[in-house]
């Protein structure tokens, strides 16, 4: 990377300006090499990158024919979603076995997700406003601190496209619709870009519990879904080396659920920020952006009170990137959040602040690379914690590349760990970990493969759930949990348009006391996508499976493992207009990810788009 380049290449490094200027990732046989900023908080290409990392672009999104997140990442390596339904249902990432406030969820570099739960309500927020996804397994609290102790999922939002129109109306099971549209335009300088979307579900009967277990009532009732989501970015080059940005999400709706409590939830996901990068000479770039978050859950129903959760984050970030000669980079940050939490429920504590100090130092060389990050984090409830990272990178042979890292993390309790009444203790304390991860890669014109093998170790293990053995939910430290796991992810591409990719995930996770797996985390998840592609259609084949897993801590509640067809097809009608169709789970199987609750069965979706 030369330096007359460097502005260029660094553009959105907070992940504010990275979409619409950098090329997507396809697949293997693209010019121009992927280039990823979430792993480092810079700019590098994918075959720089010392960690392991899954890129989707706007069209593999377009190409998933996802309706929500959950559905578009479930199946990657490492990935794993437990749900309590369908549309609008919670939804839990696990992270290579790691809990589920143990991945950090970014939205154009802004931290996103609910203080009370410690993580980002993925169900909620829309497909139609992402340009592309960066996916980083492993821990990365040496650069993003707290809560960056399984990865970190980077969403950025679309910006100004070539079309300036863009469009879509679909069709599916369970009466759901959606509609959505977006704008963008502008000048040399200037660019904007718009987007409105409506996505609304009938819904089925998620839970099939009982009065003791699952959602602890009888509700033989469609629990119902739905979302209006907007999202605008305007972006403006003030000078030569200055470039200023503004951007803003929300997304809102209704979603009903069972429970004994209340059983509706009205919910509003919103965040804004503004970002500058500010190139102070050819070897220089800073940034600094603010943001605010707010995640608000406003529960009723059931002939019950209101049940108020409304959190807030402000966020100050300031970074600076030197590039010292052609093969070394520095990076030295500050960030500052503050947490507050206004609900109906009385916590001892509603408010937190957090500050941390961060350095990476990379170097980037012919045959080898090394990368070294180091931060230190400053809670205002749980003092000061120092984590980093140490990779090393190494070119065995021609595009074949081999990694090796180590990393240290932490994460906070959250609020309701801590304070929730006649439910948390008080007595928690911060989870710690080490992992270590060897990495080995190759992308060649018609194929690539990744295969990557960890261990982490996690100290006093906050560990939510029900319990069997006491017939109570309980929360506390487990003493400590030994995880190891291997992901193998390979595609290959054909000269007659047929496209073959699939993930293997293998994982061990366990209380180092007791010797029982983890609640909810599966062995084994395989993946196996074929596409055919023809001279205006494409069509893909799914096969998803999972092993068991058990959804309590003593291992008593085993879900068996299960196996899924899925089938999409699109058809390009002229320069314009596609047609889109999926089928979901072919064969009608009847599987659980949560004890009592039921994922979809046999449906359909159909879409027409207009670009």
């Amino acid at each position: 990377m030369n330096n007359q380049n460097f502005f260029l290449k660094n553009l959105g490094v907070g992940g504010c300006l990275l979409s619409g200027l950098l090329p997507s990732m396809a697949f293997a046989t693209q010019q121009l090499p992927s280039v990823l900023v979430t792993a480092t908080r810079s700019a590098q290409t994918a075959d720089e990158a010392l960690a392991s990392v899954t890129v989707l672009d706007r069209q593999a999104i377009e190409q998933k024919q996802a309706l929500s997140l959950p559905e578009l990442l479930r199946g990657l390596p490492g990935v794993d979603f437990v749900s309590n339904g369908g549309l609008g249902q919670p939804a839990s990432l696990f992270m290579r076995g790691t809990n589920s406030d143990h991945v950090l969820v970014l939205i154009d570099g802004v931290k996103v997700g609910s203080p009370t739960l410690g993580n980002a309500s993925l169900h909620w927020l829309p497909l139609d406003s992402i340009e592309r996804i960066e996916v980083v397994r492993g821990p990365r609290s040496g650069l993003y601190g707290a809560e960056a102790l399984g990865g970190v999922v980077q969403i950025f939002t679309r910006a100004g496209q070539a079309t300036p129109w863009q469009g879509y109306l679909g069709y599916g099971t369970d009466e759901t619709y959606s509609v959505g549209v977006s704008h963008s335009g502008g000048s040399q300088r200037s660019r904007y870009f718009l987007s409105a979307s409506q996505l609304d579900s009938q819904g089925f009967n998620a839970c099939l519990g009982d009065m003791s277990s699952g959602c602890f009532t009888l509700e033989p009732d469609d629990d119902g879904y739905d979302n209006r989501s907007f999202s605008t970015r305007l972006t403006h080059q003030w000078s030569p080396g200055v470039r200023l940005n503004a951007h803003a999400l929300r997304s809102e709706g209704h979603s009903a659920y069972d429970s004994s409590l209340q059983n509706e939830v009205d919910y509003v996901q919103q965040l804004w920020g503004l970002d500058a990068d500010w190139q102070l000479s050819t070897h220089w770039l800073m940034q600094l952006s603010y943001s605010e978050a707010q995640d608000n859950a406003d529960n009723f129903g059931n002939n019950m009170g209101h049940s108020v959760f409304d959190t807030q984050r402000n966020q100050w970030h300031w970074q600076n990137q030197w590039r010292l000669g052609e093969a070394h980079d520095v990076i030295v940050g500050y960030d500052f959040s503050q947490d507050q939490v206004d609900s109906s429920t009385a916590y001892l504590f509603d408010s937190r602040d957090n500050q941390g100090y961060y350095a990476q130092y990379q170097y980037l060389g012919a045959q080898w690379n090394l990368q070294a990050a180091v931060r230190q984090e400053d809670n205002e409830q749980f003092s000061e914690h120092t984590t980093g990272n140490l990779a090393l990178g190494l070119t065995l042979a021609e595009q074949l590349h081999a990694f090796l890292s180590y990393g240290t993390a932490f994460a906070a309790p959250t609020f309701n760990d801590l304070y929730y009444p006649g439910f948390s203790n008080p007595k928690l304390k911060p989870e710690s970990s080490h992992s270590l991860e060897l990495g080995l890669s190759q992308t060649q014109t018609a194929y690539q493969w990744r295969f990557s093998l960890y261990q982490t170790n996690i100290e006093d293990l906050i560990s939510i759930g029900f319990d069997s053995a006491t017939g109570a939910f309980a929360v506390d430290n487990v003493d400590a949990a030994t995880i190891q796991g291997a992901e193998f992810s390979a595609a290959w591409r054909t000269v007659s348009g047929l496209d073959i990719s699939s993930q293997i995930t293998w994982l061990e996770a366990k209380d180092d006391a007791t010797q029982k797996e983890l609640a909810r985390r599966s062995p084994l998840t395989f993946n196996l996508e074929i596409s055919e592609t023809l001279a205006q259609s494409k069509a893909t084949l799914q096969i998803l499976a999972q092993e068991h897993r058990y959804d309590d801590r003593a291992n008593q509640r085993r879900l068996p493992g299960y196996g899924i067809v899925n089938l999409r097809w699109e058809r390009t009608l002229d320069s314009h207009w596609t047609f889109c169709t999926r089928f979901e789970n072919l064969l009608n199987k009847e599987y659980s990810s949560v004890y009592h609750y039921q994922m979809p069965g046999r449906s359909y979706f159909i879409e027409l788009r207009y670009h």
